[in-house]
């Protein structure tokens, strides 16, 4: 009888998690950044292989408290099983049996440098702070020993990523070790692009599976100032074309993302001027999105029913993210409309 998983589960995904100002909150393993996620975590041990077996120990007890309540039928008390069972990915169809193998590692460390100033950073402006090497440096060491030591432990999978999406990359002050640990494998880059950094486009260029997103969120000037924090537009996008350029395959690879704020880019403006930025790059997908912190609004859906329609007419996909179901189905059908009224 089939049981409930997740793939995150099945094929070790590892989310580096803490926040180096909390002293009494120690480095974490988590296996997604789902709500509940702290709720099923391990803490970073000095010694990794010490590490690991409480992180298998506790996927294995998930995995089998699942077995359990699937052939009984009886409601699981297992607390760590509760977390998962409530989360949507949490199924019964299972793609990926499970390994011991790691496919995926995602560093979420706080607080992540960045030099941007973007108005909806969840790590607000005055709580930043420069990096601390006395006190930022050995939480970073002990992961770093962590990763070597399961690296050579031949644990990576052949096929494994990296998600560097935590503040900047690029003024990262351990980029070089991490930029090193990466290599020519598989990775998700999120970068501002205020910097052109040859590390990831050699990684773009070497492995065609890496990709690359950038929030551009606006088509003018004026608007990226308001929202970014800093006058650098033109930099910034003479960036993105140079990754565009040294991409292996930049239409699967380069992913522009536009997040909808009411009253400050949702104009028709920045709309399409930023979709004629996408078009003049010849990519072939772009991501609608919103701040994580607020409800939806009628004007996120009409600013998300433009960039849609646009996309569509210039046979560029899209996706969305952190709209429900329902509200995707609602800007679809509008696009759908709108697109058989001009036929």
């Amino acid at each position: 009888m089939a049981y409930k998983s997740c793939n995150n589960l099945n094929l070790n995904y590892m989310l580096f998690r803490g926040n180096l100002d909390k002293t009494d909150r120690p480095l974490t393993l988590v296996f997604c950044c789902a709500d509940a996620a702290s709720k099923i975590s391990v803490d970073l041990h000095e010694d990794p292989d010490e590490t690991l077996r409480h992180y298998n120990a506790r996927k294995h007890e998930i995995i089998e408290e699942s077995k359990k309540v699937s052939k009984s039928g009886v409601p699981s008390a297992n607390p760590y099983y509760t977390a998962c069972n409530g989360c949507e990915f949490f199924k019964d169809s299972i793609k990926e049996v499970e390994t011991d193998k790691i496919h995926n590692i995602i560093f979420g460390i706080n607080p992540s440098p960045c030099q941007a100033k973007c108005i909806y950073c969840g790590q607000r402006l005055e709580e930043r702070r420069v990096y601390n090497k006395e006190t930022d440096a050995p939480a970073w060491e002990l992961i770093f020993k962590h990763l070597q030591h399961y690296k050579e432990k031949g644990l990576f999978a052949k096929n494994i990523r990296f998600e560097l999406g935590s503040g900047e990359i690029t003024v990262h002050p351990h980029r070089l070790q991490l930029y090193d640990i990466v290599s020519e494998n598989q990775a998700g880059w999120l970068s501002n692009c205020f910097i052109y950094d040859e590390n990831i486009a050699n990684n773009l260029h070497a492995n065609e599976t890496s990709n690359l997103v950038f929030s551009m969120d606006c088509g003018l000037d004026v608007t990226w100032m308001q929202i970014k924090g800093v006058d650098n537009f033109t930099l910034v996008k003479n960036n993105v074309a140079k990754y565009v350029q040294a991409a292996a395959k930049p239409r699967l690879q380069i992913m522009m993302k536009y997040i909808i704020l009411p009253g400050i880019n949702d104009d028709i403006d920045n709309l399409t001027m930023f979709m004629s930025f996408v078009k003049s790059l010849d990519l072939d997908i772009i991501a609608i999105t919103k701040d994580r912190t607020v409800q939806t609004a009628p004007e996120h859906i009409r600013a998300a029913v433009i960039l849609a329609t646009l996309a569509w007419q210039n046979k560029m996909a899209f996706s969305f993210q952190l709209f429900t179901n329902d509200e995707i189905h609602q800007i679809k059908q509008v696009v759908q409309n709108a697109l058989k009224n001009t036929r």
